[in-house]
């Protein structure tokens, strides 16, 4: 079976999607936001995501921080997650379909005009 190819709007659209609003969704119990604007992934407390540059950033080394320790939302649905990566990507665009389809934008307002 051939893997789906994403168009390059499906990928900008999950590279850059409302971190705060989509981890909230994954997960409501388990991502916290702290005093300096980074949400705190509780259950590995050693993973952060930045708003504002839309990425997280693993403080630890363990061995999965030797293989990845910073990327997008899709990589860390991958390499964090264990997702593959069309189950990231499916992931992703079924909720930003969900999102969209209620009205809510879906896209991280720190990068709004960023490009591929």
């Amino acid at each position: 079976m051939m893997p789906k190819l994403y168009s390059s709007e499906e990928m900008h659209k999950a590279r850059n999607v409302n971190l705060a609003m989509f981890l909230s969704d994954y997960d409501p119990y388990r991502y916290n936001m702290n005093r300096r604007g980074y949400i705190v992934d509780e259950e590995k407390e050693t993973i952060v995501f930045s708003l504002k540059s839309g990425h997280w950033f693993n403080n630890t080394e363990d061995a999965v921080s030797k293989k990845m320790k910073h990327g997008n939302i899709i990589d860390y649905l991958m390499y964090i997650e264990g997702e593959t990566f069309p189950d990231a990507m499916q992931i992703i665009l079924r909720w930003i379909s969900m999102a969209e389809q209620s009205g809510v934008s879906t896209q991280n307002p720190f990068l709004e005009n960023a490009k591929e």
